[in-house]
């Protein structure tokens, strides 16, 4: 039982992890376009 909750706070903290990685990729790249088009 516990081990069965750990498995699953992980799996949550690991897709939020890749969740703001990718949101915090996509604002990088659009603020060097916003950028270069200043």
């Amino acid at each position: 039982m516990l081990q069965n909750v750990a498995c699953i706070v992980f799996l949550h903290f690991f897709s939020a992890l890749i969740f703001f990685f990718s949101v915090y990729t996509s604002l990088n790249t659009s603020a060097r376009g916003f950028l270069c088009l200043m």
